[in-house]
């Protein structure tokens, strides 16, 4: 995580740019396994938001070759988290 700007006071104040990696272990579609995603967004006035990448090859079990991308989006009022994926099991 890079912060452009931090305000000690109040961090809902801060902006920054971030990446990361988010592993999902559940349900898909009536599936179940686990897949990891690459998560590339920002945090500016007290929201998340997030481009979601389904890692190639991370799928296991049911959703063993699964592919696809999503988004991310939280702040103090909740969080909204959707993914578009294609099955290939």
């Amino acid at each position: 995580m890079f912060y452009s700007h931090f305000d000690a006071q109040d961090q809902h104040k801060a902006a920054a740019e971030y990446v990361g990696l988010v592993r999902f272990n559940g349900a898909v579609g009536g599936k179940s396994g686990s897949f990891v995603m690459q998560d590339t967004g920002s945090f500016e006035q007290g929201t998340a938001s997030s481009a979601l990448q389904i890692v190639e090859h991370s799928g296991t079990g049911e959703l063993k070759g699964i592919k696809g991308k999503g988004s991310y989006q939280a702040n103090k009022e909740g969080f909204r988290f959707e993914v578009d994926y294609r099955s290939v099991n």
